[in-house]
């Protein structure tokens, strides 16, 4: 839709990603891959958890994905992954090992 396209050129050229929050990224990245995507987060204990149906994400819903777990990983989180058919797990902790 062109509210979402606005959104990420606004995203992508006007903010810094590392300026970012967590909660404001979760939110974005909420609006670009919807349909294929389920996340929870926890922001007082820092967990995070996302389902990803990896078959329908396009490469531009895909590249912003990586640009999420990017920030993630600069924001201190602990990544795990589970592959279970066409989906993904992906589990955060931030400050904490698993």
């Amino acid at each position: 839709s062109k509210d979402l396209e606005d959104l990420v050129k606004n995203f992508y050229t006007s903010l810094d990603p590392s300026k970012i929050s967590t909660y404001d990224f979760i939110n974005l990245i909420s609006k670009v891959i919807w349909e294929n995507c389920e996340i929870n987060y926890d922001e007082f204990n820092g967990i995070i958890k996302m389902i990803i149906n990896l078959k329908d994400l396009s490469f531009e819903q895909f590249y912003w994905l990586l640009l999420f777990l990017g920030h993630l990983i600069l924001e201190g989180f602990n990544l795990a992954t589970l592959e279970e058919e066409s989906f993904i797990t992906i589990h955060g902790v931030r400050g904490r090992k698993f």
